[in-house]
């Protein structure tokens, strides 16, 4: 796996997300290769979905903050090793394309099916971003 330099690896804390950025973790340590970890926060405004809530928290600033800090001791209890943590929002299929492309990443790592609540079936996030990567893709099941 030496032929990879840098792996990025997609999170929405679910266990099948654990079990992609496990695999990202064994295959960076032994070939050497950087790591990203990288979050996606699908931000719907309160208004749109018909809830009320306080204004501090109504923010996609707030939510990106909570995500940074969520994703800060999430990697230090899962990924043993150093990794470039990122949380990015916007819509997962399209911030994943980007964010792999802007970071150079030769392979990308993701769970089949994660937890993104409208988002359970394979075919949506992991199949758009298999049909449009720009690297290679492993998907863990």
């Amino acid at each position: 796996m030496s032929e990879y330099s840098n792996i990025m690896v997609c999170t929405d804390f679910s266990e099948n997300s654990n079990k992609a950025v496990a695999k990202a973790v064994e295959l960076a340590s032994g070939s050497g290769a950087a790591l990203t970890v990288l979050h996606v926060v699908t931000y719907v405004p309160p208004a749109y979905i018909g809830v009320e809530i306080p204004a501090k928290y109504a923010s996609g600033d707030y939510l990106r903050e909570r995500a940074e800090e969520h994703l800060a001791s999430w990697c230090a209890k899962h990924v043993n090793m150093a990794c470039k943590q990122l949380v990015r929002t916007g819509h997962a299929k399209a911030v994943i394309h980007d964010t792999t492309v802007e970071e150079k990443a030769d392979l990308l790592v993701i769970g089949a099916a994660g937890e993104s609540g409208l988002v359970r079936v394979f075919g949506s996030v992991a199949g758009h971003v298999i049909q449009h990567a720009e690297c290679d893709v492993l998907v863990v099941k």
